[in-house]
């Protein structure tokens, strides 16, 4: 380099100590465009800069160039005064304000370079004052480098650029050659036309390029081209330390794929349970072993809330890419600042309202709508998984099951029912011990039955005025109690014969006949028998129901009083017959049969003669007793006082087994009239009938008959096609107990009994059944009905009693039965039909889900992006890129209105090797650019000259051109 002799006029540049910012600065004023008039404000602005001497108008020639003084009084400072010579001040007077801010525009921030001494400031203007200082010889063998503090920040003035682009941070002009310690005054009046300035940057005259940018002459890959703005440059400091390609073996992608595996699978079985419906059973419920309802839930709600969280993370991941790989495709509109918010939505759903100018413009674009739907289903997946997924108890569909039950006994064995009636040990340790204890048992059931039945016809009585109240099936049924916790109802059966109409117009006299059933007590056994396997109440934390309808035999009870003068009784009254054993009774004048009357009664004649059917009634066909019929009247010993009752339950029957005698007697005395009323009561086993249980955690045990209904698919008759019903011949001798239970016979001794007050108030007077209170028969029913129970426990639920049964080991004979069960148990699936519609979330998380999976396989190959959506990676790249004039005025209050809308595209310098935003162009060049790229001849430096294999994939997305070149030419999804 030639010697250069120190200029002594040269002046070292100062640090600026003063704040040199002019008063509405151009980069503090609204930028108006070259193509339209002047604005009002920029008016202002021209007018207020014109005051300043530096931008008076010029008396000199316009395209004059500013030259140097060689005379050190052309340009000095002394002290704090400022001097000029009218050389410089028509120099600077040739500047002009608009081409000032036209050509000292540009958006970026001015690099490091050497400081040119400031405009000069007005005298009156203290703040703008500086002080020369002569400048130090340069010797010519080590040319003197601008100081570090010599190198200052420009203010940036940005300005629009025929080439569309805008300024960008400079290089440090240290990068270039010349001395920048050269005072130079520069012509700005045409700085504005992208000619002026390329000849002005090429010119040798000038040894710095403007604010420290590269020539314009230097072509750089990913721009338009030649003759760009120096501040529509890359920068040339800040290199990509890699590629936008992750590896494949790297931290986020092996989690979004594990994530998007786990969430796309336990979508795809939430969905699958939520059709389903499966039910649990034993698996979930409170017995031992299984998992806990509670701890269902919980794990439920985990997984879903996991499955959530995972869906959330994939899609808002997926979103990410596909917006990344849409703004590196320059075959694309670009992306939006409305499109980059998207994802957020999912994240916090909020946004969609509180950003709803965005979500107006990108919400219904396809990505917009999968966008909508995601944050949808982040929002209610929880709520949709405990509404479909989550164990609740559910009522399932009937289901037709086979039962065991497990018997000991036959019905009314009194024998067994004495056994299994329990007392302390060592208690009544006799004989009689046993008779003690069912006595006790028959006589507190009894009187349970008796007084719960009064007290429903008592409110039953207030209202039944109507005469539908005079018909059995409307009247109040009679309940008992079973195991002391299940309540029994039974049900009134062949109600065709309980109208006493319809006996007095056959038999001209008053019947009243009623027929009790009961639902079978062995069907309640087998339901808590663990070997049927269904769940309890208490399996179900205390609040599970089902209901059961069993296949069985009723035990059923008949009641028949038959209205009778004492004239009538007298063949079955042993104090009216001829040679009487009597003796006086305890009221004055009364007699009754002496002792051993009994074996003046003539015995049955045994097979085969069997002719001794003692006397005939008035009644014989209605009680069907005779030689007919094959079954004895009963004999009593004499007429019961006025307000008493007595009982026979001697009767013998006939050797036939079908004819055998089941059936006791009571005999009472009218109150409101002077006949009696004869009553006999019997029992057997019906085949029309179907048991009812219902087991409730809340309300309890249920048990009911349901009897002569056609339509019954678990009726008994229906299961055994060839059963008969018989009397039960065994039950007579439990009636019998229960007699003396509740000593029926106390009108023998006339003890005016409260019961038997109460029995011979209720005769019926006419032949109508009351409204207001229950008949004779009907009492009679509640007071015997324990027996039908007490003698059923243990027992076959069939209607016979095999001779296997006799000597079955423990448990017992067992026998299957037909049942209908409705169950109560943990099932997934809704509780009520509108929270189907859940089902639409769960269907639409496992399409995103399987979207996403699809995504990440097909479109990224295991290899994900940067994700320049990312708020880190977006800040970064951003803080990098060039400044907009797209987005003036929005470095306060941020984007508002249109400027959601202006499309954005990532750019790639291959010369600086720098990723970077730029706005979106046309679609004519943006085609024009994806030729230009695709050329191979643009490849120029050593690394993109290297030929990669065909099947190298890693190697081509390592190579940041041939990263950009991929991902410039390839589709994104949506």
């Amino acid at each position: 380099m030639a010697h250069m002799a120190p200029n002594p006029t040269a002046v070292e540049p100062m640090v600026n100590e003063f704040d040199t910012t002019i008063p509405d600065s151009p980069s503090s004023l609204p930028q108006t465009p070259r193509d339209t008039k002047p604005s009002w404000v920029a008016g202002k602005r021209n007018k207020l800069l014109r005051r300043i001497p530096l931008f008076k108008p010029p008396k000199m020639e316009a395209h004059r160039m500013a030259s140097t003084s060689s005379t050190p009084t052309d340009n000095q400072y002394v002290g704090t005064e400022y001097t000029s010579t009218p050389q410089h001040e028509g120099a600077a007077r040739s500047v002009s304000p608009d081409s000032v801010l036209l050509g000292m525009g540009h958006g970026g921030q001015h690099g490091e370079g050497s400081r040119s001494p400031p405009p000069p400031p007005p005298p009156s203007n203290s703040q703008y004052q500086y002080q020369s200082v002569p400048s130090p010889p340069l010797y010519p063998e080590q040319p003197q480098s601008p100081k570090e503090a010599d190198m200052g920040i420009y203010p940036a003035y940005p300005a629009a650029f025929p080439g569309g682009f805008q300024s960008y941070s400079p290089p440090p002009m240290a990068m270039y050659g010349g001395s920048p310690m050269t005072p130079q005054v520069i012509n700005f009046q045409n700085w504005g036309q992208a000619y002026d300035a390329q000849s002005l940057m090429s010119s040798p005259q000038t040894p710095f390029t403007p604010f420290g940018q590269p020539p314009f002459g230097q072509q750089v890959y990913g721009q338009a081209g030649y003759g760009q703005p120096p501040y529509g440059q890359p920068p040339f400091e800040c290199p990509s330390q890699s590629g936008p390609y992750r590896d494949k073996v790297s931290w986020l992608g092996t989690t979004l794929w594990f994530l998007s595996i786990f969430s796309t699978i336990g979508s795809g079985i939430w969905l699958g349970v939520a059709f389903i419906q499966p039910k649990w059973g034993k698996t979930v419920s409170s017995a031992n072993g299984a998992l806990p309802p509670s701890t269902a839930s919980l794990l439920t709600a985990l997984i879903a809330k996991l499955i959530e969280t995972s869906f959330v993370a994939v899609f808002v991941a997926s979103v990410g890419q596909i917006l990344t790989k849409k703004a590196f495709d320059v075959g694309n509109r670009g992306v939006t600042l409305g499109e980059f918010g998207m994802k957020n939505w999912v994240v916090s759903p909020g946004l969609m309202f509180t950003n709803i100018r965005s979500w107006k413009k990108v919400g219904f674009t396809p990505l917009g709508i999968l966008c909508m739907l995601a944050t949808l289903v982040a929002v209610l997946y929880t709520t949709a998984s405990d509404a479909l997924v989550a164990p609740k108890l559910k009522w399932g569909k009937p289901e037709m099951i086979v039962m065991k039950n497990y018997a000991m006994s036959g019905y009314g064995n009194v024998t067994f029912v004495k056994q299994s009636c329990h007392l302390p040990d060592g208690l009544l340790a006799d004989d009689q011990g046993q008779d003690s204890c069912l006595a006790a048992s028959l006589s507190g059931f009894s009187y349970h039955n008796f007084q719960a039945f009064l007290s429903t016809w008592s409110e039953f009585g207030r209202n039944n005025t109507k005469p539908e109240g005079r018909y059995m099936p409307n009247r109040p049924p009679v309940t008992a109690t079973l195991y002391d916790n299940v309540t029994v109802t039974g049900t009134w059966i062949n109600t065709e014969h309980s109208d006493p109409m319809t006996g007095y117009e056959k038999y001209k006299r008053i019947v009243n006949n009623v027929t009790l059933a009961v639902p079978h007590p062995g069907v309640y056994d087998a339901a808590t028998d663990p070997t049927n396997e269904i769940l309890q109440p208490s399996d179900l934390s205390g609040v599970g129901e089902y209901m059961l309808a069993a296949s069985a035999v009723s035990p059923a009870l008949n009641v028949l009083c038959v209205g009778m003068t004492e004239k009538e009784l007298a063949p079955l009254v042993y104090t009216v017959w001829p040679h009487a054993n009597l003796t006086d009774a305890e009221l004055p004048g009364e007699k009754t049969g002496g002792l051993n009357w009994i074996d003046q009664v003539p015995r049955y004649d045994w097979a085969p003669n069997e002719t001794e059917w003692l006397n005939r009634t008035v009644v014989d066909d209605i009680f069907r007793w005779g030689g007919a019929y094959h079954r004895r009247p009963p004999v009593f010993q004499r007429f019961p006082s006025e307000y008493n009752v007595i009982i026979n339950a001697t009767v013998q029957g006939s050797t036939n087994w079908t004819y055998k005698s089941g059936s006791v007697y009571t005999l009472v005395n009218n109150n409101a009239t002077d006949d009696y009323t004869l009553c006999e009561i019997r029992s057997w086993l019906s085949i029309n009938c179907s048991t009812h249980l219902n087991i409730s955690g809340t309300t309890g045990a249920h048990m009911s008959a349901n009897c002569e209904d056609e339509h019954d698919p678990v009726s008994y008759r229906k299961s055994v096609q060839d059963a008969v019903e018989s009397d039960e011949a065994d039950w007579k001798w439990l009636a019998q107990s229960w007699q003396l239970a509740i000593y029926m016979n106390s009108g023998l001794t006339t003890l005016n009994a409260s019961r038997d007050r109460i029995l011979t108030a209720l005769p019926l007077e006419d032949h109508h059944l009351p409204n207001r209170v229950p008949s004779l028969a009907e009492v009679l029913a509640a007071l015997v009905s324990p027996t039908l129970i007490s003698g059923s426990i243990k027992t076959p639920l069939v209607n016979y009693w095999p001779p296997e049964a006799v000597n079955a080991p423990l448990p017992g004979w067992e026998n299957k039965f037909n049942a209908s069960i409705t169950k109560q148990e943990y099932t997934s699936g809704s509780a009520m039909e509108w929270q189907r519609a859940f089902l639409l979330v769960l269907i639409m998380g496992f399409l995103l889900n399987l979207f996403c999976l699809v995504h990440l396989f097909i479109q990224l190959r295991g290899r994900p992006l940067t994700d320049f959506t990312d708020p880190a990676n977006l800040f970064a790249l951003a803080i990098n890129s060039p400044s907009s004039q797209a987005l003036s005025g929005t470095c306060g209050g941020g984007p508002k209105g249109y400027q959601l809308d202006v499309p954005w595209r990532i750019g790639y310098s291959e010369q600086a090797n720098h990723y970077f935003f730029e706005g979106a162009t046309e679609k004519r060049q943006r085609l024009k650019r994806k030729k230009a790229i695709d050329r191979r001849d643009m490849v120029t430096s050593e690394m993109e000259l290297v030929d990669f294999k065909d099947g190298d994939t890693k190697a081509k997305t390592d190579d940041p051109r041939q990263s950009y070149v991929k991902l410039s030419n390839h589709k994104s999804w949506l």
